[in-house]
């Protein structure tokens, strides 16, 4: 199963773009933090970045409500993509493509829920990266 869930804050605003063909595609910077022990027994906190993409409505969406230091939940699938740079080079990137997600009280403009976060699963994720999509087609 390829599932990824993680809770951070944006490090900016969502960059919304659009394909050659007008889908919507959203990417995000998302920061999760961590205490550990270190080698000297003292703890050290660690932040670790994530990309995340998210595609067509769901994307509009999320540029909508979401904005630098906004606290998210996201929900969905790990993916890696090989492409080339512009000297020739061949490079990977893993993303997480998101399918859901949840807000908290910082981010978006809309009511909480109770818990005070606002939910967006759109589930089933019927809308994923379209067939056919290259490298050549993402706006980014």
């Amino acid at each position: 199963m390829n599932k990824a869930i993680i809770v951070g804050n944006l490090g900016a605003d969502p960059d919304l773009r659009y394909t050659p063909s007008g889908t919507p595609v959203c990417e995000m910077r998302v920061a999760t933090s961590s205490r550990e022990k270190g080698p000297s027994g003292k703890y050290e906190d660690h932040t670790e970045w994530h990309r995340i993409v998210i595609w067509g409505t769901r994307a509009e969406t999320a540029a909508k409500h979401l904005s630098r230091g906004s606290s998210v939940e996201i929900d969905g699938k790990l993916r890696t993509r090989r492409w080339e740079d512009k000297e020739g080079n061949v490079r990977f990137t893993t993303e997480i493509v998101a399918f859901g997600w949840e807000f908290g009280p910082s981010g978006g403009t809309k009511k909480p829920h109770a818990n005070g976060r606002q939910r967006h699963r759109e589930r089933p994720a019927e809308e994923p990266i379209p067939h056919g999509t290259d490298q050549e087609d993402l706006p980014f």
